[in-house]
C-alpha cells in the first residue's frame, strides 16, 4: 500500500528521501519515512506530520515534506555531536570502567537522550543512563543489555529517583541533580554484572560462502519480512574472506567499502560498513603495526571473518547484490 499510496504528503517525502520508485520495505519505514515523522514530535510539533498526512495540496505538501527531511538532518546531526561528545567524557572520566553508566550532560535535547543512550551502549556494551537538563529536574532515558533487567535494578534504587518507568532493556526517569552520583555508585556497587556478560555477542543464522549468496536467496529472505523485535534480520557469516580493495566513503570518511572475492567462482562482490572506519584501521594497526595504512591502500594477502545480511543495492537504476557487514575481524 505505501508503494502504491495516493497520499500526496506520502508521495512528497518518498520524493524527497528518493524511494518514489522503490518497492517500499520495512527498511523504509523504519529508517526513513518513520523517522522523517517522528523528527516533528522530537523537535518541534507533530502537528508537522499530521498536517503532511492530511494534506492534499501538492505545492504545501512538498514544502512539509521537506521539512520533515530537514528536521530528521537536524536530528540526526545533533545526535552524533552528542554522542561524540558523551563518548569523549567517558573516555576522560574516572568512571569508564563502570558496569553501569550513568552520565549527565545538561546540554543533550530530551528528545533524543534514549537514541544517545542507545548509541552509547552499543559502544560499551554496558547499560547506560543519559540525563540531560529538565524543565524541574535532570530526566532522561536508559538502555540495558539482554543480561541486565534495567526496570528491576532501578527499583533497587527508587529512593533516589523522583519518577521512573520502563521494562527490562529500556527505562526513563527524572532525578535530583544531587542525587545522580548517588544513583551512579549504587547501581553500580548493587551491580552482578560479570566481565563475560558485557562481551558482545552476535547470535548469526548460518555460515554461508560467497559463492552461494544470489539474487534468489535474497528474494527467499525478504519472505520473512517485516524485520524487527522478535523477528530479527537474518544474520550470515563466513570466514578467511579473501580481500581485493578497501575504500573509505563519505563526506566524514566513515564508511568502509570492502571488495571480497568469491572463493570458487573466480567473481567479486562488494561489502559496505558504515561509522566502523576508525575500528577497523586500529585493527590493521594492532596487526601490522606502522605498515598499517599499506594494507588499506593495497590489501594483499588480507583476510576478513565477517558477519553480514546481504541486499540488492540499487543505484542510477543498476542492481547489484552486496553484503551490509554487521561485524568484522582479521582472519
Amino acid at each position: 500500500m505505501l508503494t502504491n499510496t495516493k497520499n500526496v504528503g506520502l508521495k512528497c517525502l518518498k520524493e524527497i528521501l528518493v524511494i518514489n520508485d522503490k518497492d517500499i520495505k520495512c527498511y523504509h519505514v523504519g529508517f526513513q519515512i518513520g523517522p522523517c515523522i517522528n523528527a516533528t514530535g522530537r523537535l518541534e510539533s507533530a502537528s508537522i506530520a499530521v498536517e503532511l498526512l492530511l494534506c492534499e495540496e501538492e505545492n504545501r505538501a512538498k514544502e512539509l515534506a521537506k521539512t520533515l527531511f530537514e528536521l530528521n538532518k537536524k536530528r540526526q546531526d545533533m545526535t552524533n555531536q552528542n554522542v561524540e561528545e558523551v563518548l569523549e567524557l567517558v573516555y576522560n572520566s574516572t568512571f569508564k570502567n563502570d558496569k553501569v553508566l550513568v552520565i549527565y550532560k545538561d546540554t543533550i535535547h530530551e528528545s533524543i537522550a534514549g537514541i544517545v543512550a542507545g548509541r552509547v551502549r552499543e559502544t560499551f556494551n554496558v547499560p547506560t543512563i543519559i540525563l540531560t537538563k529538565g524543565k524541574e529536574n535532570p530526566k532522561g532515558s536508559a538502555r540495558s543489555i539482554i543480561e541486565y533487567n534495567l526496570f528491576e535494578e532501578l527499583i533497587k534504587c527508587q529512593e533516589l529517583l523522583e519518577k521512573f518507568g520502563g521494562h527490562p532493556m529500556a527505562a526513563g526517569l527524572s532525578i535530583k541533580e544531587e542525587n545522580i552520583e548517588k544513583l551512579r555508585q549504587k547501581l553500580n556497587h548493587i551491580c552482578i554484572l560479570t566481565d563475560e556478560d558485557i562481551k558482545p555477542k552476535v547470535r548469526i543464522d548460518q555460515r554461508m560462502p560467497l559463492s552461494k549468496i544470489n539474487y534468489k536467496m535474497i528474494y527467499e529472505l525478504e519472505l520473512l519480512e517485516p524485520f524487527g523485535k522478535g523477528n530479527p534480520t537474518p544474520l550470515l557469516a563466513e570466514k578467511n574472506i579473501p580481500i581485493l580493495k578497501i575504500d573509505i566513503l563519505g563526506k566524514n570518511a566513515n564508511t568502509l567499502k570492502i571488495k571480497c572475492i568469491m572463493c570458487g567462482v573466480n567473481k567479486t562482490i562488494d561489502g559496505i560498513c558504515f561509522n566502523r572506519v576508525d575500528e577497523f584501521i586500529e585493527l590493521l594497526k594492532d596487526r601490522y603495526g606502522e605498515d598499517h595504512m599499506s594494507y588499506l591502500n593495497n590489501p594483499r594477502g588480507l583476510k576478513l571473518d565477517l558477519i553480514f545480511s546481504p541486499q540488492i543495492n540499487e543505484y542510477n537504476g543498476y542492481k547489484s547484490i552486496q553484503l551490509k557487514i554487521l561485524e568484522f575481524k582479521l582472519s
